[in-house]
């Protein structure tokens, strides 16, 4: 028996990932993911959807998927060794899930009163290599129709992740993203990669638009070479996600920081033997505890606040 040819290209693309459920005041429940294209099949960078699932009985049916939006991930790049979008440099912190839907609505939480039950979603787009944004959305009609994508992060900035939050009661919007304000640094293992986290806002007027974002906070930049996921000395890692949370009264965002992380000249060195092998070199490693400054990978979770 031989099994059937095929393309690689099933029903659903490359499959759905980067989940998110959400409840409006009527107890609709909401399933956000992207529907990420084939690399093999389409090339780099990949031209995804997001796409959204309804169920109106607490999740037992389902209807089909609607694409609310077409994103560009930012994966100009796979790195060879880790096999990860990245989007920094080689060995760098990976972007697979950077244009997932992220979504806050405003349903009036904790009892529904006053909900107008606005969706907002945002996420960090990748339109050309070194121009990446994030970019955010809205429906006022429970999905229905979206608005069209607005770049809400600041001039230079190269967001790797966003999330938004929507007051209970839909008064105001925000978006906190993590982000690169360096171009891309191919097989540079030395010069910094600077890299933080921003946190913006904007009210919103009567047809749920945004009436004009101004920054909330902007942290002063660490260095990606100084993180690492903890269990591979190869990557950088400042998580796959970030995330923002509102009251009517004031909203949060949360980041990985690398504003107090150190870079270990040692781990840089090693990076770059591994990259220009195509494995990590092994043995070879450097030990962080004896050939590293004492704060190399302390990466921290920040947060922002306007209360």
């Amino acid at each position: 028996m031989t099994s059937a040819a095929t393309n690689g290209l099933g029903p659903n693309d490359f499959g759905y990932s980067g989940c998110t459920i959400r409840t409006d005041s009527k107890g609709v429940v909401y399933l956000f993911a992207e529907r990420f294209a084939n690399p093999a099949i389409t090339g780099l960078p990949t031209h995804s959807g997001q796409v959204m699932f309804k169920s109106f009985d607490g999740g037992l049916h389902w209807t089909a998927p609607s694409v609310i939006a077409h994103v560009t991930d930012p994966c100009y790049f796979i790195d060879p060794v880790e096999g990860r979008c990245v989007m920094d440099g080689y060995a760098g912190a990976r972007t697979d899930l950077a244009a997932t839907p992220s979504v806050s609505i405003a349903n009036g939480a904790p009892t529904g009163a006053g909900a107008t039950d606005e969706i907002v979603d945002a996420w960090a787009d990748a339109p050309v290599l070194n121009g990446e944004v994030a970019d955010f959305i809205y429906s006022t009609n429970a999905g229905t129709s979206w608005s069209n994508p607005t770049a809400v992060s600041l001039a230079g900035d190269r967001p790797l992740y966003a999330a938004p939050a929507i007051a209970p009661d839909g008064s105001r919007a925000y978006v906190v993203y993590e982000a690169d304000t360096a171009p891309w640094a191919g097989a540079d293992f030395h010069t910094p990669r600077p890299y933080h986290g921003v946190f913006v806002s904007s009210a919103l007027g009567s047809n749920g638009a945004p009436t004009g974002w101004t920054t909330a906070f902007n942290e002063t930049p660490g260095d990606l070479l100084a993180t690492y996921p903890g269990h591979d000395l190869y990557q950088e890692r400042v998580g796959d996600y970030v995330y923002a949370a509102a009251s009517n009264n004031y909203g949060v965002g949360v980041w990985a920081s690398a504003a107090n992380a150190a870079v270990c000249p040692a781990i840089q060195d090693y990076r770059e033997r591994s990259y220009a092998a195509g494995h990590r070199v092994l043995p070879g490693a450097p030990w962080p505890l004896a050939d590293c400054p004492a704060n190399f990978g302390n990466t921290d979770i920040q947060s922002a606040s306007t209360g």
